[in-house]
């Protein structure tokens, strides 16, 4: 509750600065947005890895070493960091770039999902032929 409360403070005082800085000199908003944004990353890690710690411990064995969870992990990074770029791109008033952006994220999800999807079409044929 204490990181919730720090993660709206920032993004809370980061939000008027940027607006104010707009009106007076809009070349400092951007920065001052991804200093915020850094802030709150900042804070949000520590929730994170918290999480990832409880869903570790809960998974049998067999699933954590399976690679699994690492794959989830990093899925939910692309996730974000395209999401992440698109939204900056986006507020600097480039939509061809925000697009280009979370297309890229996109795609290389589907990458890292590939072995995953291997495996899956392996289990499948072994389960038609047998």
């Amino acid at each position: 509750m204490d990181a919730l409360l720090r993660i709206v403070g920032i993004a809370v005082i980061c939000s008027v600065a940027v607006l104010v800085l707009r009106q007076s000199r809009p070349e400092y908003a951007l920065f001052t947005q991804l200093a915020g944004l850094v802030c709150v990353f900042a804070v949000g890690t520590q929730i994170l890895s918290a999480v990832l710690g409880a869903v570790q411990s809960m998974l049998p064995d067999t699933i954590a070493d399976g690679g699994y969870l690492t794959l989830l992990c990093k899925t939910l990074a692309v996730a974000a960091l395209g999401k992440l770029g698109g939204s900056l791109c986006a507020d600097a008033g480039s939509s061809a770039l925000q697009f280009a952006v979370e297309l890229t994220a996109r795609a290389v999800i589907l990458l890292l999902c590939m072995p995953m999807l291997r495996a899956l079409a392996e289990v499948a044929v072994g389960l038609l032929k047998g």
